[in-house]
This record gives structure tokens, sequence and C-alpha cells, in this order.
């Protein structure tokens, strides 16, 4: 099978075999009166300019992009096409400029260009491939396969497409990876079970040169999934969700000889090297669904590294299990949600120490009717630490709690030609420290209080908006404060064909008691319609930062101006 990720014949030849089972059941009554073409969609094309003095820029001084959504029919097969084009494309290594369409036709569905799946959690996950993938669901069966490139070969020296890593400043290098997976399962939508094999490996002949500012050892990742859904009980259900994965880090290394009966059975899988590893990771729930009242209960345990080519980046090493109650009224008037639970890694009992987390959190909303209505929210989430192959010191052991509470009221006025809503915001964020030697280090309280105005009058197409705020920042380094007011003013011209928006923001800051400077944000937002088809925008946006100390931040000013066509049909 290793043979297939260089032959995609394979794979297309698989595909080809289940198109000829759904044209069969074409209706070719309905068939005859499906139009010959039709098309719809919508084309955007803009440019950015950005300047900035005073600190260094956030991003490039000009920029442009493109984008469409594209989809054409022809007598009842359905074609979406995306695209998007930029300037980017020339200092990413994977590249930015994307397209792809997914045509499907009654049960069949097609996924050519870049495209990307979620056929299970912990196997293909959303990783974007170019590629080509079909799914086929007739009736209780579910039939997918894929083929495709996962990561584009970059050279090391290539300074059109490296990348640098944030953290080391240095370029990367990447070889070819290409990939394939399987999806069989069987089922309804209250009960159904799919198996899907993906498989991936690195390319070795792909780069010219080996990297040398940072070594890329070339992989193969093999990985089995299955997931499961049952319910029953007409209110109940069970899911799970789990794979094995066997991933390879370095394909030359040399493999292992052994008598073993499974790695003689798996050995056409995937090669076991002394660089090879396998790895699990699962999760299961268990719960109830009605129209008022619901409870999950859910457990997940991912090994340390557990990885797959065909997703991206998850938590490893770590074990959890929440409750998750619900409770709704009848007439949507009240609603209490809420989760509770614990968490913690050194699953493979491989650390110095093992770090536990506590998880809790609530919200109450209340609409008792149009005029008014609040909602609060309660989170509290622990972590400390336990000996683990050696006992910790208590200058180094972690114990923290964050809290976080939110309280946002609100009340509206007025009716149909002239309304109004007056809201507040109440947040409270903690984080405390209980290591007595570290508490004065870690430990932070921000509070945010904002008292905002919202007024709309439907007669003259106006709409003003006013708020204060306060925000009070308590740190190690230091207590800040922000205090200050936003307002703004809306209104439609041409028939309600030009919505123009001005916004100013001013904010007094504060450090350790003293003046500290000021900051002032000023946007403008233009959009136009023309018609159905044709619309623009054009926004500017300036934000102006004086400091004394540069303890909150460096004085600066700072312009970007965004110009935008858009193309509906």
């Amino acid at each position: 099978m290793v043979i297939f990720t260089q032959n995609p014949f394979f794979v297309f030849s698989s595909v080809l075999f289940f198109i000829p089972l759904q044209l069969e059941a074409q209706d070719l009554g309905a068939w005859k009166q499906e139009k010959w073409f039709k098309a719809n969609g919508s084309f955007s094309a803009g440019a950015n300019l950005y300047a900035v003095n005073g600190i260094e820029a956030r991003r490039v001084p000009f920029s442009w992009f493109t984008a469409g959504n594209i989809t054409l029919q022809s007598k009842g097969v359905s074609l979406p096409f995306s695209f998007q084009f930029s300037e980017q494309a020339r200092t990413f290594r994977q590249p930015f400029n994307q397209f792809g369409l997914s045509p499907t036709y009654k049960k069949l569905q097609a996924h050519l260009g870049y495209r990307s799946l979620a056929w299970s959690r912990y196997t293909l996950n959303n990783h974007m491939f170019l590629g080509a993938a079909v799914e086929y669901q007739p009736g209780r069966w579910r039939f997918g396969a894929m083929y495709g490139r996962f990561l584009k070969a970059v050279e090391e020296g290539d300074s059109n497409q490296q990348v640098f890593n944030r953290v080391s400043q240095f370029p990367y290098a990447a070889f070819d990876r290409w990939g394939y997976a399987f999806k069989l399962g069987y089922g309804g939508p209250k009960r159904y079970a799919e198996l899907v094999y993906f498989k991936a490996k690195d390319n070795p002949a792909s780069l010219l040169q080996q990297p040398e500012i940072q070594p890329v050892s070339p992989g193969e990742n093999a990985a089995l999934g299955l997931k499961v859904h049952l319910g029953f009980l007409k209110h109940f259900y069970f899911d799970a969700d789990g794979a094995i994965s066997a991933v390879t880090r370095d394909t030359r290394a040399d493999s292992l000889e052994t008598g073993d009966a499974i790695a003689q059975y798996t050995r056409f899988i995937l090669t076991p090297r002394l660089s090879t590893a396998a790895y699990y990771a699962g999760d299961m729930a268990a719960g109830f669904r009605r129209k008022t009242l619901g409870a999950e209960l859910k457990f997940t345990r991912i090994m340390p590294d557990y990885r797959s080519f065909g997703m991206y980046y998850i938590q490893t090493d770590v074990q959890r299990i929440t409750f998750s109650p619900s409770w709704y009224s009848r007439k949507g008037t009240v609603m209490i949600n809420g989760s509770i639970g614990e968490e913690h890694d050194n699953l493979a009992s491989r650390k110095l120490a093992e770090t536990k987390r506590s998880i809790g959190s609530a919200l109450l909303a209340l609409r008792p009717s149009n005029r008014f209505g609040a909602s609060f929210q309660y989170a509290n989430f622990g972590t400390s630490q336990r000996p683990g192959l050696r006992s910790i010191s208590d200058t180094v052991r972690l114990d923290q709690v964050t809290e976080s509470i939110l309280v946002s009221p609100y009340l509206n006025i007025g009716g149909e030609k002239r309304s109004g809503t007056l809201s507040y915001m109440y947040s409270n964020q903690t984080l405390n420290d209980r290591n007595k030697v570290n508490a004065n280090n870690f430990s932070m309280t921000v509070v945010n209080h904002a008292l905002s105005w919202a007024l709309g009058n439907a007669a003259n197409n106006l709409n003003l908006d006013f708020s204060v705020f306060l925000t009070e920042s308590d740190q190690p380094q230091g207590n800040t404060t922000a205090r200050g007011l936003s307002a703004g003013l809306g209104k439609q011209f041409l028939e309600k064909k030009l919505n123009s928006h001005f916004n100013g923001t001013f904010s007094s800051n504060t450090f350790n008691g003293s003046s500290d400077g000021s900051t002032v944000q000023i946007r403008w937002n233009n959009q136009m319609r023309f018609n159905r088809h044709h619309g623009l925008s054009a926004n500017f946006t300036l934000t102006a930062n004086q400091s004394k100390s540069n303890a909150v931040a460096r004085s600066f000013q700072e312009y970007l101006a965004t110009l935008m066509y858009q193309y509906n049909f």
C-alpha cells in the first residue's frame, strides 16, 4: 500500500468505480426540467495602504487581494468553486493562492483542487491539501476516498517561499508530503459508524539540498480512526471518536527486524524503524437532549506526542472529564447551562511533575420581555502540580486559579421609527497565584466597565452611539488605568445606497497613579451599493498613542486605508 502514495491512479480508479452506481439512480424526468447552465456567486478585489511612525510596521505598506465564490449548475450537477489570490503568496511557504471546487450530483460529491475534509477528529481533520476526493452515500452506506499533497517542498534557501519561525527566527524547509485516505461507514443520522484510514509520507528526494540551519527529517504516518454515534430511547445518545497513529519521524532510520506476528502483517502499511512510535487518542460522550433539558458527560484522553499528518495541532498529554448540564424555559425567557470537570497531564508518567486543572463555568441568561434582558457568566479554572518522577520545590510549583465574571444587562426603548438600547457590561478577570513564593510575580486582575447608548431614527436613516468605559489592570509590573469615551454617527444617503459611519475613541491612560498620555482612534467606514450586482467600500483607520513612560505602549501614529470592490451575480 505504500506504493499507492506515489501512484494516484489507484485512488482515481476507485473514485470512478462509484460513479456509474449514482448515474443509474438519476431521475431522468427531473433531469430534463433542469437548466443546462446557471451560475451565481461573488467576486471581490481590493487593496490596503499602511503607514506607521514610532513603532515597527505590523504589515506591509501596500497589499492587494482578490477572492471569489462561484457556483455553476448544469442539469442538477452543482459545482461550487472558490479562489483567493494576494501578494502574500510570495512570503508564505505553503501556497496562499488557492482554488478548488466540490461538485455534487445527487448523493455523490467530488472535491478538486485545494480542499479540506473532516472525516475523523484524530486522523483526517480539516488539513488543507491539493488533490482530489470523492464521497458517496448510497442508502445507508458511506464511502470516501482522497489523494493529494499536504505539504509543498520548500528549499531552505528559497527566499520566495520560505517562512520564518517566530521563535528562533530561522527559515523553515519542508519536504513534499503526499497522502491518501479511505472512509467506510454504515448507518443513518441517528446511528452510524465510520472507519477512516489515513496514510501520508514525505518524499526525501523533493529537496535538492539538506537543510542546515534547521534540519528537517522526512516522516511517515499511518492512522486508523473509528467514529461512532448511537441514538437510543428517543432522547439519549452516545458518541465516540478515537484513533491509533503510527509516526516515523525519520524514514532514513534503520528498520526494525522483528519476528512479531503483528509487525509482520502491518509492515505493508508502515515499515517499523528506530524512529517509529505509536500513539492513541480518543473521546467518548454520553448524554440526552430534550426541548428544555440536556446533559452530557464527556471523557477525553490524548497520549503525549500524539499526531497525525492529516490534522493540525491539538493539545496532547491530557486526560479530561467534564459534565455539562443545560436547561431552557419553555418560553425561552430563562437559559441556564454550565460545565464542571478536571484534567491532568503526565499520562505516560515521564514528567517531573503532573499538572492538574479544575474546570468550571456557568451561564444564566434572562429575557423576561423584548424590552429587558441580562446575562451572567462565571468561570473558574484551577491549575496545580503534584510530584511526578521527582518532588517539586515550592519555588517552582504551579498552583494558580483563574476566575472570570461577566455581567451584561440591557434595556430596549422606543418603537419602530425611533429605537434605543441602553446596555452595561462589567467584567472581572483574576489570576491568583497560590504559590506564596511567586504570588507577587504572577497574580493579576483586570476589571472593565462600559456603559453604552445606541439610538436609531428610521425616518432620517440616522444612527447614533455613545459609550464611556473604564479599564483597570493590576499587574506585578504596575497598575494601569484607561478612562475614555467613544462616539459614533451613522447615516444612509442616496436612497440607502450609501452607508457611512464615523467613530472616534479617546482614552486617558495612567500608570501607577500618574498620567501616562492618551490614545485616540478614528474610524471612517463607507459602503456603496450601486445595484444588486456592484458594490464598493472604503475604510480608513487612524490610531495615535502618546505615552510618557512607555509602560503601557510606545508613542506612535498608525494609518490604514482599505478600498474594495465586490460583484455579485
